[in-house]
């Protein structure tokens, strides 16, 4: 899991560490691994794919809005000439 870490936003690995899945797992002594991250490639298109991460939904849903929320412009450009 400290790869993931090193990989991702702590709020993301704080998500994925609250997942239920992630809370089985370590229940069954899995604690070097999880599959709460899958990639999934196309040979044919390797810069294309898909990334899943399982997390709480509390968390996820809290990380979802903010990738999502609305920016306001700054007031240093100037928004019509």
């Amino acid at each position: 899991m400290s790869t993931l870490a090193s990989l991702f936003h702590f709020r993301i690995c704080d998500a994925i560490e609250k997942s239920q899945l992630r809370s089985w797992e370590r229940d069954c002594l899995c604690q070097d691994i999880t599959d709460c991250v899958t990639l999934e490639m196309d040979s044919t298109e390797p810069e294309h794919g898909v990334l899943r991460l399982r997390t709480d939904f509390t968390r996820g849903i809290s990380i979802v809005k903010d990738l999502y929320a609305v920016r306001q412009p700054t007031l240093d450009v100037p928004l019509y000439m």
